[in-house]
């Protein structure tokens, strides 16, 4: 065992002195005319580490798809791959998946002829996170002190779930005793997906993307404290249904941290054309924080939620 995590509280372990321009990443005009960043690795292979946990490359190996087959990339295109929630995490994990489900069931082909697309009403993204979720449990919580399992889980499902996945993934046999114990991998996928089709007696029971993505935006001066009182004067606004995961390029993670409900997801949309003096924009908020002010939730009320964009441009 190495140790890869040290104390920032020891000096050893500052900053000393300045990294060489030189050895920064830098790209200049890139031969396919774009630049994309999302949360991936961006680490030089001889340079400074500069991301110590990335997220993996599906969000940007499917933006770059959606560029490679734009016929035109405009503002409207834009808004497409920012309102985007195909799954190159789903699909990865269905090809293995597929072979091990029995169609004639309702419940398991709805999962197998899931194309990796999250929508609100789909109940294979439900069937899909479900499986993940008591898959990282199963496979790498049994390694952590039972104490520790839910911080731990919620660690492994937002940041750090591309290095899980990759183990999982690739399977290599080093690691078959670590993953899997006396078993396989597709023994223990099969007890994972038994498990999870267990939880529901029928397909009806099965609940739709968007009851399991409800969350109110809650006033920051009551933090949600007082919720009959503040959503009854409109104070916390939902309950809002949002959709997609920590792989879809509009990235939604909804999870426990103390007892707090954190979501995470696009904060800001922004496009420009800079052939034009306009930008495309939405937040999921407003431009006043008083409650009475036809501004305290406009935005979010009128463009993020329906992903829709106001144009700003100057007088």
């Amino acid at each position: 065992y190495q140790r890869r995590v040290h104390g920032a509280w020891d000096p050893k372990y500052n900053w000393k002195g300045l990294v060489s321009g030189e050895k920064l990443q830098s790209i200049l005009n890139p031969p396919e005319g774009y630049l994309i960043t999302a949360n991936n690795e961006i680490n030089s292979k001889n340079g400074p580490k500069v991301v110590n946990a990335h997220m993996g490359p599906y969000r940007i190996d499917r933006i770059r798809h959606m560029l490679d087959n734009s016929k035109v990339i405009d503002i409207n295109r834009m808004q497409e791959i920012q309102r985007d929630y195909h799954s190159l995490q789903a699909e990865a994990f269905l090809k293995i998946i597929r072979p091990l489900l029995d169609t004639t069931n309702q419940i398991q082909n709805e999962l197998h002829n899931w194309n990796g697309t999250y929508h609100l009403d789909s109940k294979a993204a439900v069937l899909f996170d479900e499986f993940y979720k008591v898959l990282i449990k199963k496979v790498f919580l049994r390694w952590f002190n039972p104490k520790a399992h839910h911080f731990v889980q919620n660690q492994f499902l937002v940041t750090y779930f591309y290095v899980w996945d990759k183990l999982l993934l690739e399977n290599k046999p080093e690691h078959s005793n670590l993953l899997w114990e006396n078993s396989n991998r597709d023994d223990t996928f099969k007890v994972v997906l038994k498990q999870v089709f267990e939880k529901y007696s029928s397909f009806a029971s099965v609940p739709d993307h968007k009851e399991t993505r409800q969350v109110y935006f809650e006033n920051m001066l009551f933090q949600g404290q007082f919720p009959t009182i503040t959503r009854l004067l409109g104070l916390d606004i939902g309950p809002i249904s949002f959709t997609g995961s920590v792989a879809t390029v509009s990235q939604a993670q909804l999870y426990d941290e103390d007892g707090k409900v954190v979501l995470i997801g696009p904060s800001w949309r922004f496009i420009a054309d800079l052939g034009t003096n306009e930008s495309h924009t939405s937040l999921p908020g407003g431009a006043s924080s008083r409650f009475l002010s036809g501004f305290y939730s406009n935005d979010l009320t009128q463009y993020w939620i329906p992903n829709k964009y106001k144009i700003l441009k100057p007088n």
